[in-house]
């Protein structure tokens, strides 16, 4: 798809083919609100607590201003990626980003976790050479 001309709510998309159609304007987040949103958060990163918590707080506040100017949910991910691009962007033209908090890297939880927190024995190393042998065999 090609890029959008402007018009009044609708803009005109030209594909690969060179076909035009009708295509609703998607409110965006614009640079100067985001950038504004940031700044006014950027207290966060300082903000002590645990990380993941400090994170969220952080997320859902970038979240509210940018459904206000938009209408729409901002993803965690998202929000990340923009975040570290657009301090890429500053940085290049010798400007100091605001400062945010480092998002917790998700673990899964495996099942030896979930097994351990339930309070499961571990295996003796006799039943685990007999599991082992079964497992061979099958």
């Amino acid at each position: 798809m090609g890029e959008p001309e402007s018009g009044l709510g609708l803009s005109v998309v030209v594909n690969q083919q060179g076909e035009s159609k009708m295509a609703e304007d998607k409110k965006v987040w614009r640079k100067k609100d985001f950038l504004s949103s940031w700044a006014k958060h950027s207290k966060f990163a300082s903000a002590k607590g645990d990380p993941a918590e400090v994170w969220t707080a952080f997320h859902l506040a970038m979240d509210m201003d940018c459904r206000k100017s938009t209408g729409r949910k901002l993803n965690q991910s998202i929000l990340s990626a923009r975040l570290a691009r657009s301090t890429d962007l500053l940085m290049a033209e010798g400007i100091k980003a605001p400062p945010y908090p480092v998002r917790p890297i998700a673990t899964k939880q495996t099942t030896a976790d979930v097994a351990n927190e339930l309070g499961f024995g571990r295996a003796t190393a006799a039943e685990l050479k007999a599991w082992k042998a079964k497992k061979a065999k099958s």
